[in-house]
């Protein structure tokens, strides 16, 4: 009976048959301990972050670098072959500082150099340099024997950022139409859409590159946008009823928004007005809004400069690498920056306005801290001394 009763208690949970255990609590975090894990965990968390911050900084900077070393060998390479480097074709308009003429003789040289055979229209080639007669906006007449009507232009010429795709991304093997031949740089408008057709990945490449770093791209379709006008088209020298087009191309580092640049620096010595051109011009003509925002970042860029190794040189300042050329990027910040360039603004007597900084010595500030080189070892900022 007694048994029974023990029996019936436990069953009720009595506290005298508890288990003693079974009376202590288990309080939760209070919210003095809860404030205190966040706060290390946001400790922790930034630590964290400063720490793949820089490295993930230098990885980007380190793909930069090693991309801007395939460009500068691929040109070598081209200089190897053709006979010498290739030149800018930049141009402002007859009312500018820059020498057109000369700009479009040092083409005309280089490509009779490179392709001795050629029988590549000279209009085209005139086109390509922003010095076409024909409108910018005019219809190419293939159809009749007037050369003069046969291309259209490229206002300002090619960009230092569409020159340097133009030069690596390789010609045709046929000699007699390095341009005009299959693999070069112009395909035929034979049906469909002009920026569909473009056989962008067929070009004779001198380096291996991802394609969709090439741009401009339209966001939608992925082809060269249709409401961009830089492109030029030209009647085939071979047959004058098919129009030709080129579409002028930028490389982008991986992630980037930001072209690779090419400066021409082999012609001559020193630096002035005439042969100081910036990464992209206009020329004297006018363009939409969206060719003006897409182009403004370079118009103050410009290739870096340095003091002339003998100081009594009649022009006190030379290209940095002079005698080869130089290949800039903005940098892992993306953002471009105006490079000193030298001004003769006093046509009287022409006296050089001198550049706010040159290399190595700097100084450089701000965006032009990170700025990437191929005859530096690491960014403007390092360079100096």
């Amino acid at each position: 009976m007694m048994r029974t009763e023990e029996t019936k208690r436990l069953a009720r949970g009595d506290s005298a048959f508890r288990n003693p255990q079974s009376a202590i609590r288990r309080p939760g975090f209070t919210l003095v301990e809860l404030l205190v894990v966040i706060t290390i965990i946001g400790i922790l968390a930034a630590l964290l972050v400063a720490a793949i911050g820089p490295a993930l900084r230098k990885a980007n900077q380190t793909t930069i670098v090693v991309q801007i070393g395939q460009l500068d060998a691929a040109l070598k390479d081209y200089q190897n072959v053709s006979g010498s480097y290739p030149p800018n074709t930049q141009t402002d308009g007859t009312t500018g500082p820059l020498a057109e003429a000369t700009v479009l003789t040092d083409f005309k040289q280089h490509f009779q150099r490179a392709f001795p055979s050629h029988r590549e229209r000279p209009q085209m080639i005139e086109a390509l340099v922003g010095l076409s007669v024909l409108a910018p906006d005019s219809p190419v007449v293939g159809t009749d024997n007037n050369l003069a009507n046969d291309a259209t232009n490229l206002p300002g010429g090619m960009t230092a950022a569409e020159a340097l795709v133009f030069w690596v991304g390789g010609f045709s093997d046929d000699p007699k139409y390095p341009i005009s031949g299959p693999g070069g740089p112009s395909y035929p408008l034979t049906g469909g859409n002009p920026n569909e057709i473009d056989p962008i990945a067929d070009r004779g490449w001198r380096l291996g590159i991802d394609l969709p770093n090439l741009g401009p791209r339209d966001p939608d379709t992925n082809y060269f946008p249709a409401n961009y006008s830089r492109h030029i088209e030209f009647a085939d020298p071979r047959d004058g009823s098919v129009v030709r087009r080129i579409n002028f191309w930028v490389l982008r580092a991986p992630g980037s928004q930001s072209p690779y640049l090419y400066f021409d620096a082999s012609r001559g010595s020193g630096v002035q007005g005439t042969n100081d051109a910036p990464a992209a011009t206009l020329g004297d003509f006018s363009e939409s809004d969206v060719m003006q925002e897409s182009l403004e970042a370079l118009f103050d860029v410009y290739a870096i400069k340095k003091l002339a190794e003998n100081a009594q040189a009649t022009l006190p300042y030379q290209f940095a690498n002079n005698g080869k050329f130089q290949i800039l990027h903005a940098g892992v910040d993306d953002e471009w920056a105006g490079t000193p360039r030298i001004d003769t603004s006093d046509s009287t007597s022409k006296t050089l306005v001198p550049p706010d900084v040159v290399y190595p010595r700097g100084p450089w500030e701000l965006e032009l801290l990170d700025t990437l080189t191929n005859f530096s070892d690491g960014t403007l900022e390092d360079a100096q001394p």
